[in-house]
């Protein structure tokens, strides 16, 4: 009885953390701590002070090899890649020391889908509505349709202020066609946008880049 008792209350317990979680799809659930990225180093394997040494050590040395990193506008940086071959789990990073591939200064993924996440489960695929869920209310934007698409220029001092000050995100309309709608077409440019006008909520884009900026 005892012991029943003491798995019906981890089991409420785990349903406790996972509250207020949201992925896409905006199911709850307890991110996989094993490919988050978190800036404080808290959690995750991946943290500030990580080395391309310690990528080979945890990652094996045929996932780990040395590239670039695209950062806008025709611009590259020297980086080491984890995965290069498998998008769901490819992750880039820059770093501080590069002679020493030591000390992130940025690590970024990129596409449709990826397992690796924020501390709040923001992942490649997460929705402008799921967002504003996240932050309890409306976040600005930039428009569409140039190198730095759909960044998020200010979550207006809603929950997510703080713990993405340090994080990029940047969406795109889940299905990018040739010839834009006039929603996207309406929501062009470089100026900003909120995400609660009418043509982003009909868009309702999605993260298709997260850059991680380590100070």
């Amino acid at each position: 009885m005892i012991l029943r008792r003491a798995l019906f209350m981890a089991a409420i317990a785990l349903l406790v953390l996972g509250a207020g979680v949201l992925l896409p799809g905006g199911h709850s659930e307890v991110p996989d701590a094993s490919w988050t990225i978190d800036l404080d180093g808290k959690i995750g394997k991946i943290n500030s002070k990580i080395s391309e040494a310690d990528l080979i050590r945890i990652y094996g040395p045929k996932s780990v090899i040395q590239g670039t990193l695209d950062v806008g506008e025709g611009e590259t940086m020297p980086a080491t890649i984890i995965f290069a071959s498998l998008p769901q789990r490819r992750l880039e990073i820059a770093w501080k020391d590069e002679p020493g591939r030591k000390l992130p200064a940025r690590i970024q993924i990129e596409g449709n889908k990826s397992l690796w996440h924020t501390t709040q489960g923001i992942t490649l695929g997460t929705s402008l509505k799921t967002l504003e869920k996240l932050n309890d209310k409306p976040f600005l934007l930039a428009g569409f349709g140039w190198d730095y698409s759909g960044t998020v220029t200010s979550w207006n001092q809603g929950h997510l202020e703080q713990s993405l000050k340090s994080i990029v995100l940047r969406l795109a309309p889940p299905e990018r066609n040739e010839v834009p709608s006039k929603d996207e077409e309406g929501a062009e440019g470089d100026g900003n946008f909120s995400s609660a006008e009418p043509s982003m909520q009909k868009i309702n884009p999605v993260v298709y880049q997260i850059i991680w900026l380590f100070n």
